[in-house]
């Protein structure tokens, strides 16, 4: 398989540990409810990997490496995560209280208990625990914020998959599918139990089946998702792969079907809490997985809005009317796009109204409104992140406002936290390649894109990723290299231009930069190379002619202007690019000014929101940006 690691005894799966005591407290891996003191908190699955490995060698060193080794399988992570998961569970130690966690100069950590006679957990009671969970065959799940009576994460139980009878290849495939879907749900937070042969279902939300077939010299998958409260078939895809590269599939099933149950999970939770008609529910979760896979949004937005039209007091209704309304505006005629607004916020409006304590439910607010409302948009995400820490999507939305107005360093925090429990979401992994690369971590930004390229073989949110953090990195050959690799064709690139370009920028050749760029009809992100490239030969007039076309004015001296405008243009070329590090030259021109206050950023960092190149650097522009002329 592709990760060998995973197989590995070693590895913490938690899907597959058995309940442990650590100092008070009482954990179930596989629901990651902590009890202790008469209080129950969920724990989050990468720090409950750190926490087992600690314990597993309680009093002993756990080296850095060991952690890499059996909780992040082996994967290229920086300090600053294995340090962040530390930090959180010490915090944890504090709460729950009977242990600690040291660290131990220049070899690792070690978990130390308060005396031996709270470091083992009774027999008695680890064998009620362990007869609990057998006998019930899942555990009854916290809620998302580990309040008590709260609803239960729902709860995700892998059926036999049916291979070709006889062939070796399609069986092994399907075993190794159900190990991966295990893993990566169970990775994305949600209670999985894998069901055996003959055995009895066990109750639960979701029900994944799957047929595997030898097929046209390879291997044909088909992989459902059941809704058990309806008996309704939610999800289906149809997988398939040459034999050579067979391997590869299981952690594609897995990928696809942890990234649309993620969502859907954080759905049907607040579903729970503010419960629809179960059909309409049905309904919505139907049509989550368009959503969700970047399908067709105009049909997805038609569907939300006929059942938003039917169930107008549905909190999960109006959340997926507004997020769906934002999604489609680029797809409208323009004459249509006010229409769709005014019914977009509308539902988003319900949704606060229905379910103030979901995160999430403040993002369309954001989304449904002119891009230059930067600083209204952070405080409400901020605010957003104080009430629902776990919301799914506000800390990836908070990510991106982050780039795009140049604070990268801030972006790539809260793009770890955004992939925390969502690891295999494309946009996500996307967003996160390229703050990696933007904030010079480029072997990490690479690990991450050629594992998701495995996950996601023909998604562009995966390449777009790279390749914008290559961009702002001003790695010019590197971009025009990109596209020469299978499957990247669908770049909006000039192959040719760029190559001309990145030889230019590597040579100092002024005229050879202008001639790369001269025609009328380049693609959007050979116009973005261009910009950057020929600032950086000296050529600004060429530069800042690109720069008005891709960022058109959006900043206006009334509030009705500035929708009128962003209606106009609903997306741009993302603004992060003008504050990336490969623009430091386009930003010594006076020109950047008028560029930065006809986008909105000059109003957003004189709020006192400065950019990395002001408060991490200090380039000459900041000077004119903090004095307001």
């Amino acid at each position: 398989m592709d990760r060998p690691r995973a197989w590995l005894s070693h590895r913490v799966d938690l899907a597959f540990e058995r309940p442990l005591r650590v100092g008070r407290a009482t954990i179930d891996p596989i629901s990651r409810d902590a009890e202790f003191d008469g209080r129950s908190e969920r724990l989050q699955p990468q720090n409950l990997k750190v926490l087992i490995a600690l314990a597993r060698r309680r009093g002993e060193v756990v080296t850095r490496a060991d952690l890499v080794d059996c909780c992040w399988d082996g994967r290229v992570v920086g300090e600053d995560v294995i340090n962040h998961s530390i930090s959180v569970l010490r915090a944890f130690a504090d709460r729950a209280g009977g242990f600690t966690i040291e660290t131990v100069p220049k070899s690792g950590y070690r978990l130390v208990e308060a005396s031996s006679k709270q470091s083992n957990m009774p027999r008695i009671a680890l064998g009620i625990v362990a007869l609990a969970a057998a006998v019930a065959g899942l555990a009854v799940f916290a809620s998302r914020d580990g309040r008590r009576g709260a609803p239960p994460v729902p709860v995700v139980v892998i059926g036999p998959f049916s291979p070709t009878a006889g062939d070796p290849l399609s069986r092994e495939v399907a075993r190794a599918a159900r190990v991966s879907l295990s893993y990566m749900l169970t990775e994305s937070g949600l209670p999985v139990r894998l069901l055996q042969p003959g055995e009895q279902k066990p109750s639960a939300d979701f029900i994944i089946s799957g047929d595997f077939e030898r097929a046209n010299g390879g291997i044909e998958a088909t992989v459902r998702v059941e809704e058990t409260r309806t008996r309704t078939i939610i999800f289906t895809h149809r997988f398939d792969s040459p034999a050579a590269t067979a391997t590869s599939l299981p952690d594609q099933i897995g990928a696809s079907i942890a990234t649309n149950l993620s969502w859907t999970a954080a759905l049907m939770v607040l579903d729970r809490r503010h419960p629809s008609d179960p059909q309409i529910t049905t309904e919505l979760l139907k049509q989550m997985s368009i959503t969700v896979e970047g399908g067709d949004m105009l049909r997805a937005f038609e569907i939300a809005r006929s059942i938003a039209a039917k169930a107008p007091r549905s909190a999960i209704a109006e959340v997926a009317l507004a997020f769906d309304s934002a999604f489609v505006l680029e797809d409208l005629p323009r004459d249509e796009r006010s229409q769709v607004v005014r019914l977009g916020r509308q539902a988003a409006d319900r949704a606060e109204e229905l379910a103030p304590e979901f995160g999430d439910a403040y993002v369309p607010w954001c989304i449904l409104r002119p891009q230059v409302r930067m600083a209204e948009c952070e405080n409400r995400y901020r605010k957003a992140m104080e009430r629902d820490p776990e919301a799914p999507f506000v800390s990836a939305f908070l990510a991106t406002l982050m780039s795009d107005t140049g604070r990268f360093s801030e972006s790539l925090e809260l793009a770890r936290a955004s992939i925390a429990n969502d690891p295999y979401k494309p946009a996500k992994l996307g967003r996160l390649i390229r703050t990696l690369e933007v904030n010079g971590r480029s072997e990490e930004a690479r690990a991450v894109f050629e594992r998701a390229r495995r996950w996601w073989p023909t998604n562009d949110r995966i390449t777009w990723g790279m390749v914008l953090g290559l961009l702002d990195s001003g790695k010019f050959q590197q971009v025009a290299d990109l596209a020469d690799q299978p499957g990247l064709g669908g770049l909006p690139l000039d192959k040719a231009a760029a190559v001309e370009l990145a030889t230019a920028v590597r040579s100092s050749d002024r005229a050879s930069g202008a001639k790369a760029c001269s025609a009328t009809d380049l693609k959007v992100l050979t116009q973005a190379m261009c910009m950057i490239a020929l600032a950086r030969l000296g050529d600004f007039d060429r530069a800042y002619a690109i720069a008005g076309k891709l960022f058109p004015r959006m900043k206006a001296t009334t509030r009705e202007e500035e929708e009128r405008l962003w209606l106009d243009h609903p997306y741009v070329f993302p603004l992060s690019t003008l504050s990336a590090p490969a623009a430091a030259e386009l930003r010594t021109d006076r020109r950047f000014l008028f560029v930065a206050q006809r986008t909105g950023l000059l109003d957003y960092w004189r709020s006192g929101r400065m950019p990395d190149f002001c408060t991490r650097g200090r380039e000459q522009v900041c000077g004119a940006i903090a004095r307001g002329n």
